[in-house]
């Protein structure tokens, strides 16, 4: 029991030290649903300038896992990405966006069927 609970302390402290990665980065991440083409576009930015390395968002349901989803993001010069999310349903998402390495994190819930827009700021340090 003591082994479990110290993975679990490791494992927080892991997600904690990505969020600062992603405050000191001064990371915004903001994407939209398009449920006709079943896309996800947006952008990320940080300190305001286009993030050009490819990153992942993670898709966690609710109560269904197999609909979890992993989408790579490949942006473009500016920044923006779309990819490919078809048949997304209508509900309360958990969504992490992670760099490649997953060195840092946004998380936020969402729901894409009563917020259009997803934004996520990291917090500043």
């Amino acid at each position: 029991v003591v082994g479990d609970y110290y993975k679990q302390g490791k494992a927080i402290n892991q997600e904690l030290r990505r969020d600062r990665v992603a405050s000191k980065l001064g990371l915004v991440f903001e994407a939209a649903y398009d449920a006709q083409a079943g896309r996800i576009a947006g952008s990320l930015r940080s300190h305001g300038e286009p993030v050009r390395a490819p990153f992942h968002i993670r898709l966690a349901h609710p109560t269904q896992p197999e609909r979890d989803r992993v989408l790579e993001a490949l942006p473009d010069a500016q920044g923006r990405f779309s990819a490919e999310a078809p048949g997304l349903a209508a509900t309360h998402w958990q969504v992490v966006v992670e760099g490649g390495a997953r060195d840092w994190r946004l998380a936020r819930s969402w729901s894409w069927s009563k917020e259009p827009v997803l934004a996520i700021a990291a917090d500043a340090e």
